[in-house]
């Protein structure tokens, strides 16, 4: 009860305190390193900086509407986005290791057993990571990564009922149907996806890959993960013809579901598989006229979607194994 009335005292607060344009705090994020948006466990969220607290069990938070930094306990968040930088530092390393939570790093295998894999990270050195939150690693250049993760609503066009798509703990969660999100990641003609999705109901949504925003461009063609009645599905459209392959039946209630999805547009072709490579489709249509486009768009068509991770590769058109 302590916590929930310090929370809303904090969202109280908050709110006296937005007077300040969105102008002016995106001024103060662009100067501070620091500057960040932290999300409490109710839902409320409030922009400002991180204050070095020598209390574990507390954080400081600042913010030019309050006159002291305030000390909000750790149990009442749910988590702190920190700014993205314009330009985002290069990464090295011959391996990519994605753990458990999401996160990736790009390094050097020093050693690996049953229990511990030691990886040299360019600037920190060997870090040693329990092999039971090392969900995979690969060996790739930093190269091959053309999208390296989602960072909450960057970038982002809003279409339909957008205000239904908001960021929660770093995922885009759209709650409102029709709401759809449009960005240019610059996808080649070539590429894979890694994707998780989860929902708390039985989703209707559309992932279409390789779009342009205008629809009218993307319109002579389409590769979209989609759902049709209780079948989550792969779509391969051309100008004449189609292709179509059933990846899950989803069932009602909560669940989530992991692909990476492998598209050559200008051959027209598009291959889906679980994240431990099993192959789950294989579909090739004419494209008459081949054109790479480097957009994605996302459409919660009704229900819920969460977007838990998004990642985007080149791919060497070589089926994998």
């Amino acid at each position: 009860m302590r916590i929930c009335a310090y929370v809303a005292f904090v969202a109280l607060a908050w709110i006296a305190a937005a007077a300040l344009s969105r102008e002016t705090m995106a001024a103060e994020a662009a100067a501070d390193e620091r500057a960040a948006v932290i999300h409490f466990a109710n839902g409320d969220h409030a922009a400002g900086r991180l204050v070095d607290s020598p209390q574990g069990d507390r954080i400081l938070w600042s913010h030019p509407g309050f006159a002291d930094d305030l000390q909000i306990p750790v149990q009442a968040l749910q988590g702190i986005r920190f700014a993205t930088p314009e330009t985002l530092p290069k990464v090295d390393g011959d391996f990519c290791f994605e753990l458990t939570s999401g996160d990736l790093l790009f390094g050097g295998l020093v050693s690996l057993d049953d229990a511990t894999a030691v990886i040299d990270i360019p600037g920190l050195g060997a870090l040693h990571v329990d092999r039971t939150i090392l969900r995979r690693m690969d060996r790739r250049t930093s190269a091959d990564l053309v999208f390296s993760g989602l960072r909450g609503l960057d970038g982002w066009q809003a279409s339909g009922k957008g205000a239904g798509w908001r960021e929660n703990a770093g995922h885009l969660v759209a709650d409102q149907s029709g709401a759809s999100l449009y960005q240019n990641l610059q996808i080649p003609a070539q590429a894979r996806f890694e994707i998780d999705l989860s929902w708390s109901d039985k989703p209707k949504f559309k992932l279409a890959f390789g779009v342009a925003q205008s629809t009218r461009t993307s319109s002579l063609r389409n590769f979209a993960l989609d759902v049709w009645d209780d079948q989550l599905v792969a779509v391969c459209e051309g100008k004449q013809d189609a292709d179509v392959a059933a990846l899950a039946k989803l069932k009602s209630g909560s669940g989530s579901i992991a692909l990476q999805v492998y598209l050559d547009q200008q051959a027209g072709r598009m291959l889906v598989t679980t994240p431990s490579g099993e192959p789950l489709a294989d579909l090739k249509v004419d494209v008459p006229s081949p054109q790479a486009l480097g957009g994605l768009r996302i459409t919660n068509v009704q229900g819920n979607l969460r977007i838990e991770n998004l990642r985007i590769y080149q791919w060497n058109a070589e089926p994998p194994r």
